[in-house]
């Protein structure tokens, strides 16, 4: 009917996603920290990095346990041109595949991966220094080295770096591509704020909710925190950054 589709299409973005796509997992939730309709203005065809200018800046978010799977995140400039899957890989064979596809387009061996580093991540940094790469290490629990608009603060660094990613959806100064896994942990990730500081949703409350871990986000959010420039070499030690 036509007109009922008419209708549907003229309903506000989540009644719209729900009756019109049938996509049920979105939340309008006022605790939800990146609203659909925010990420969806910055959602573009997608592109190859050929077609692209800038640097080529990496997130891997490293699968710590369970069913959960590894993700790369792979940015050119303030574009987002790839997400690469990794089922199920042994931190060794981790490192090698990532290093075979940063050699593919030619990615500099240094601070231009950035390597959640709080579990098993740790071991597949490390691996990638044993053979001369010189990854940034992300641990997400660390304190935060930035502020918000408005001097908002951060918990801790997993909360900076997606808040950091909200403000280049709400500035359009980033371009993502269609990604439902993507859209559907994005748009699902709750927050609070405590005095003026930001505090995210434990991951394991987002895994029971969507259920999975937000994993691709957390790829594309590191990805984000280190082409904004937030790591810094580590002070007597070249073999690492720190984030």
């Amino acid at each position: 009917n036509p007109s009922y589709i008419k209708m549907l299409e003229s309903l506000p973005e989540t009644e719209k996603q729900r009756f019109l796509h049938n996509n049920w997992e979105v939340s309008d939730n006022p605790a939800i920290l990146i609203g659909l309709g925010v990420y969806k203005q910055r959602v573009f065809p997608k592109k190859v990095d050929a077609e692209l200018k800038g640097e080529i800046i990496g997130g891997l978010d490293v699968s710590d346990e369970g069913s959960d799977n590894s993700v790369l995140a792979l940015f050119k400039g303030n574009t987002l041109f790839e997400l690469i899957e990794f089922e199920k890989m042994n931190q060794n064979d981790l490192a090698l595949k990532v290093m075979k596809i940063m050699e593919s387009y030619d990615m500099a061996k240094e601070n231009s991966i950035i390597i959640d580093s709080t579990g098993l991540g740790v071991g597949t940094a490390n691996r990638m220094i044993e053979a001369g790469w010189k990854p940034a290490k992300f641990k997400g629990g660390s304190k935060a080295q930035s502020k918000g608009k408005n001097n908002i603060t951060f918990k801790n660094k997993r909360a900076e770096s997606y808040w950091l990613f909200k403000e280049c959806l709400e500035e359009e100064s980033i371009e993502l591509f269609k990604h439902d896994e993507l859209v559907t942990e994005m748009t699902n990730i709750e927050y609070n704020s405590d005095d003026k500081q930001i505090i995210l949703e434990p991951k394991k409350r987002i895994k029971t909710r969507i259920g999975r871990s937000p994993d691709f986000a957390d790829a594309v959010t590191m990805a984000n925190y280190l082409r904004l420039g937030y790591c810094k070499k580590k002070p007597r030690k070249i073999t690492a950054w720190t984030c």
